[in-house]
C-alpha cells in the first residue's frame, strides 16, 4: 500500500487542547503522540485503544514523546479547523505564527489594554472597543478575516472551532513585552447578512494584571459610605455583599477594601480570594484562580481555604445557588466574607440571595453591609468619563428583632430605605 493511500487517524482540537496531546507522525505501522504529561497511563491506554480500532489491527506500535504547552498549542494551532469527534475529515489550511488571525489579535489586544478597554467585541465585519462604559469602533474586517480571527480565538480559549451553532464559554492569557492580561471569552452564533447559515458574536473581557490597584479614597464613594465601608471591613466575621450591574466596578471596590484592610492591619490578616479568573493581582493577598478543566469550583476551593486559617475572604462572584450557600456557610464558621452579586439595589440584592435558597432570615444574622453601585458617565470635551453611583447600608442590631412573619421583607425594605446612605 503506498504512504499517501494510508487512512489518517486524527485528533480533534478539542480533545487535545484538554488532554495535553498532539499527533506528530504517522506511518504504516506506527503512530506518535506528543503528550504534554507523559506519566498519564490512561491517556496513554485510551490513545492506543483508539489507534488499534480505527486501524482495525492490533500490531499498531504507538510511541510517546514529552512536549511542553507552547509546542502542543503551535502543533494545534497549525492543524485547527478540526470537530469535537475522535477523528476529522475536515482540514482548514496551515496557520502559523505569521497568519493573519494571530497577527490580527494580538494587535487588537496590545491596541485594547493600551487604551484601557474592558472588552473587545467582535461582530461581523467591525471590531469594537469598550472604554469607559462606552463602545468604540477600532475596525472593520472583511468575512475571512473575521473568520481567522474568531478561529484563533477558539483555539486558543480551548473552544471547539467547528461548533457554530451553539453558545461557548472559554479563557485564555495573552503575554507580550512583560504585560500579562487574563481574557474571558464569550462566543454566540448570531444572524448575519453575509451568511445564510449565520455568524459569530465574539466578546473578549480584558482583565489587565498591570492595572494600578485601585484605592478606596478614589473610587467616588463619599465621606459617610466611606465611614461606613471601613467600619465594616473591620468586623471579625460576617457578610458584606457588593452588588450592581456588569461594568459597575464591583471587583475594583472589592479590591480597594481588601487592600485597605491589609494596610490597616499591617499585614497581620490572612486574605483570600477566590476568583474566575482574579482581575487585580494584590501584593500580600492570597488569589485562586478557579479552573474549570481542574475541576476546582468555590465549593471544593472554600474546603480548602478553611485550612489556609484565613482572616478574610472574597468570593469572585455569587451566580448560582452553590456559592450563595457556600458564601453563607463561609461567613457563618467565623471569617468575614466579600462576595459579588449582579443585583440592582440593596434590597433587590437580599431578594437575589433568597432566590438562590438562601433564608432571608439567616441571611439578615450574618449580613454586615451591602454597598450597591453603579457607573454613569458624563463628557468632559471629547472625553467621557465615568461617575460613581452608590448607596451604602450597613446592618445594625435591630434589624434582627424583626418578627419572622410575612411582614418581614417589607419592614426590612423600610429599614434599607431609611438607613442606606
Amino acid at each position: 500500500m503506498r504512504e499517501d493511500c494510508i487512512k489518517k487517524f486524527e485528533l480533534g482540537t478539542q480533545f487535545c487542547l484538554y488532554n495535553g496531546v498532539a499527533l506528530l507522525s504517522q506511518s504504516k505501522n506506527a503512530v506518535c503522540f506528543g503528550l504534554v504529561n507523559p506519566d498519564n497511563t490512561e491517556l496513554k491506554n485510551r490513545l492506543e485503544r483508539s489507534a488499534r480500532i480505527f486501524f482495525e489491527r492490533t500490531d499498531i506500535e504507538c510511541t510517546f514523546t514529552k512536549i511542553d504547552a507552547d509546542e502542543l498549542e503551535k502543533i494545534v494551532t497549525r492543524n485547527y479547523g478540526c470537530s469535537s469527534d475522535s477523528f476529522i475529515s475536515e482540514r482548514i489550511p496551515e496557520y502559523d505564527e505569521n497568519s493573519a488571525g494571530v497577527l490580527l489579535l494580538d494587535s487588537l489586544i496590545e491596541e485594547a489594554a493600551e487604551k484601557g478597554a474592558s472588552d473587545i467585541h467582535i461582530e461581523e465585519n467591525c471590531v469594537r472597543y469598550r472604554i469607559n462604559g462606552r463602545l468604540e469602533k477600532a475596525c472593520r474586517l472583511d468575512v475571512q478575516r473575521m473568520l481567522e480571527l474568531v478561529r484563533r480565538i477558539k483555539v486558543l480559549a480551548r473552544m471547539n472551532v467547528m461548533e457554530k451553532r451553539s453558545g461557548q464559554d472559554g479563557q485564555f492569557i495573552w503575554k507580550r513585552k512583560k504585560r500579562t492580561v487574563f481574557i474571558r471569552v464569550s462566543c454566540l452564533p448570531v444572524i448575519s447578512t453575509y451568511s445564510e447559515e449565520g455568524v459569530e458574536s465574539v466578546v473578549l473581557r480584558l482583565l489587565d494584571t498591570q492595572r494600578v490597584n485601585p484605592e478606596l479614597e478614589g473610587l467616588g464613594f463619599d465621606e459617610r459610605q466611606q465611614k461606613i465601608i471601613r467600619r465594616t471591613a473591620c468586623c471579625k466575621s460576617g457578610l458584606v455583599l457588593i452588588s450592581g450591574p456588569t461594568g459597575s466596578g464591583k471587583t475594583t471596590t472589592a479590591s480597594a477594601v481588601l487592600q485597605w484592610i491589609l494596610k490597616e492591619s499591617e499585614g497581620t490578616k490572612k486574605i483570600i480570594t477566590v476568583e474566575e479568573p482574579p482581575e487585580y493581582i494584590l501584593e500580600g493577598v492570597t488569589q485562586i484562580r478557579l479552573e474549570e478543566t481542574a475541576k476546582l469550583d468555590f465549593d471544593s476551593a472554600l474546603k480548602y481555604i478553611f485550612r489556609h486559617d484565613p482572616d478574610v475572604v472574597f468570593v469572585g462572584e455569587i451566580r448560582d445557588s452553590l456559592s450563595a450557600k457556600t458564601a453563607l456557610r463561609a461567613s457563618l464558621t467565623g471569617h468575614l466574607v466579600f462576595a459579588t452579586v449582579h443585583t440592582d439595589g440593596i434590597f433587590e440584592t437580599l431578594l437575589r440571595l433568597c432566590d438562590l435558597g438562601l433564608s432571608l432570615k439567616t441571611l439578615c444574622t450574618v449580613l454586615k453591609g451591602v454597598i450597591s453601585q453603579e457607573l454613569d458617565y458624563k463628557k468632559n470635551g471629547e472625553r467621557w468619563l465615568p461617575v460613581l453611583r452608590a448607596k451604602v447600608f450597613e446592618t445594625v442590631p435591630d434589624l434582627f428583632e424583626i418578627s419572622d412573619d410575612e411582614s418581614f421583607g417589607g419592614k426590612l425594605k423600610s429599614i434599607i430605605d431609611e438607613r442606606c446612605v
